[in-house]
C-alpha cells in the first residue's frame, strides 16, 4: 500500500521548526519506520535541518519542496508592511501566499506524475487545489482522506472536493460533531464518512525529568528552591487563557508563587495588539511572580513541564484536542484546564481539574491552585494517574497503526 501524506504546508517534517501538525506527522513517520506498515511518502516544505533529520527514518520517502527565495523575501516585505499598517495578527495567509501557491503547484505535479493508493491531506483546506489541477480530482477519486486538526474556518473554494473524500479523519469526537451539525463552514451529513484518530505524543520523551535537571533549570530561571511553580504554555492570545491565568495571581493565597510562561517573550516585540499590551500591563503588576522563558526548543518542553508543580492550561475556546495538556499529563503533572471542545475526551476527572468557562474562572483557577499546593499527595496521585492514562491511550507507538486501520476499514 502506497500512501502519500501532503503536509499542511507551513512547517517542515521532520518537525525541526515545531508545529503541532508537523510533530504529529513525524509520529506517523516514526511509527512506520519502527514497524513498516506501508510505503509512506511525505511532501513537505524544504528545510536543510529537516532534510538532514529525515535520513534517520526508514520506510519513508521525503519529497522536500523548495520555494524560490525571491518569493519568500517578497512575502516577508508585504507581511511586515501590512502588520505595521493594520496592527493585526491574522495575516499569516498573506505571509505565505506565494510560497503556498508554489507548494500546491508542485504537489499537483507529484500527484500527476505518480500513482498513489491513497492520499492524506493534512488540515489545510486550500491544499485540495492540488486536485483541481491536471485532472487529479478524477484520478484520485475515492482515495483521498482529509486529516482535520481543527474546525475549518475557510475552505478556499474546495468544499465540493472535500465532501468527495473517502473519509474525514478528526482529532476528536467534538470536531466530528461540529461537521455533522454544520457548526462551521464544512457540513458533512454522512456520519460513516467521519472517523476519529486521537492525537498522540512520544511518552518516552515526555516524561518526568531527573531532580538534577530540574534543579539546574530552576537556577537558570532564577527560581528558588521553596518557590511553587505554575506553568502556562500556549500562544499569547485570548483563546489560550493566558489572561485568565495571569489574573488568577491576584487571588492565590499561597506564598512564593512563580508563574512560568513558556515559549513567549513580549518585551522585544515591536508591534503589539491591544490584547498583548493588556497582558504586559497585568504581567508588570506581578513582575516579581512572572517569568517569561522566551522560545524553548520542543525537546526542552518535558523539562519545563517537570519543573512546575501545576500546569494551568485553561483553553477559552472550543479546543479541538489540546496537545499541551497531554504533554503535561505525561510528565506526571497535575493539570488545571477547562471543559472546552475535545479536551474532556483526552482527560478524566481523576487526572485533571476540569473547570467551566465562566465569568469567575480566574478565581476558580486560583482556588484550585491553592487546593493542589496544599495537598502534595493529591498532586502526586493525579500526576501518576495522568501519566498512566496517556501511556495507555495516547502514545505515539499506536498512532500509525490506528491510521492504517481507518484506511483499511474504509479503503
Amino acid at each position: 500500500m502506497k500512501i502519500l501524506i501532503i503536509t499542511a504546508g507551513r512547517y517542515p517534517v521532520p518537525a525541526v521548526k515545531g508545529g503541532a501538525v508537523a510533530n504529529l506527522v513525524e509520529h506517523l513517520v516514526n511509527g512506520n519506520s519502527n514497524e513498516r506498515q506501508t510505503d509512506l511518502i511525505i511532501t513537505t516544505p524544504y528545510d536543510s535541518q529537516a532534510e538532514k533529520e529525515s535520513k534517520k527514518y526508514k520506510n519513508c520517502t521525503f519529497i522536500f519542496i523548495k520555494i524560490p527565495k525571491i518569493l519568500t523575501m517578497l512575502e516577508n516585505i508585504i507581511y511586515k508592511s501590512l502588520k505595521i499598517i493594520f496592527r493585526k495578527k491574522d495575516l499569516l495567509p498573506v505571509k505565505s501566499m506565494f510560497s503556498f501557491s508554489m507548494f500546491v503547484l508542485k504537489n499537483s505535479k507529484i500527484l500527476k506524475k505518480n500513482n498513489f493508493d491513497y492520499v492524506i491531506v493534512e488540515n489545510t483546506a486550500r491544499l485540495f487545489w492540488c486536485f483541481k489541477l491536471f485532472e487529479n480530482r478524477k484520478k484520485y477519486k475515492g482515495r483521498i482522506y482529509y486529516h482535520l486538526h481543527n474546525e475549518p474556518k475557510k475552505l478556499g473554494g474546495c468544499e465540493s472536493i472535500i465532501k468527495e473524500c473517502k473519509a474525514i479523519i478528526c482529532v476528536s469526537e467534538y470536531i466530528k460533531l461540529t461537521l455533522l451539525t454544520g457548526k462551521n463552514q464544512l457540513c458533512i451529513n454522512d456520519s460513516n464518512k467521519l472517523k476519529v484518530l486521537y492525537n498522540c505524543i512520544d511518552t518516552n520523551k515526555f516524561k518526568k525529568a531527573s531532580n538534577n535537571e530540574i534543579i539546574d533549570f530552576k537556577k537558570k530561571l532564577g527560581i528558588k528552591k521553596d518557590d511553587k511553580v505554575i506553568l502556562f504554555s500556549g500562544r499569547i492570545d485570548s483563546e489560550k487563557g493566558i489572561l485568565e491565568t495571569l489574573e488568577s495571581l491576584n487571588y492565590i493565597n499561597t506564598k512564593n508563587i512563580k508563574l512560568l510562561i513558556v515559549g513567549s517573550s513580549f518585551y522585544g516585540m515591536n508591534v503589539k495588539t491591544s490584547f498583548e499590551k493588556k497582558i504586559i500591563e497585568i504581567a508588570e503588576q506581578n513582575k516579581d511572580k512572572v517569568i517569561f522563558t522566551g522560545f524553548l526548543d520542543y525537546s526542552k518542553m518535558p523539562l519545563a513541564y517537570s519543573t512546575c508543580d501545576i500546569a494551568v492550561l485553561p483553553s477559552m475556546w472550543e479546543e479541538p484536542a489540546g496537545l499541551t495538556i497531554i504533554e503535561a499529563m505525561s510528565c506526571e503533572r497535575a493539570v488545571i484546564t477547562t471543559k472546552s471542545g475535545g479536551i474532556p475526551e483526552y482527560v478524566s476527572s481523576e487526572t485533571v481539574i476540569l473547570l467551566d468557562r465562566e465569568n469567575n474562572i480566574s478565581e476558580n483557577i486560583a482556588r484550585n491552585i491553592d487546593m493542589l499546593l496544599d495537598n502534595e499527595e493529591k498532586r502526586k496521585t493525579m500526576g501518576l494517574k495522568a501519566r498512566r492514562r496517556i501511556v495507555e491511550n495516547f502514545d505515539s507507538s499506536l498512532y500509525m497503526k490506528r491510521l492504517i486501520k481507518i484506511i483499511k476499514n474504509n479503503g
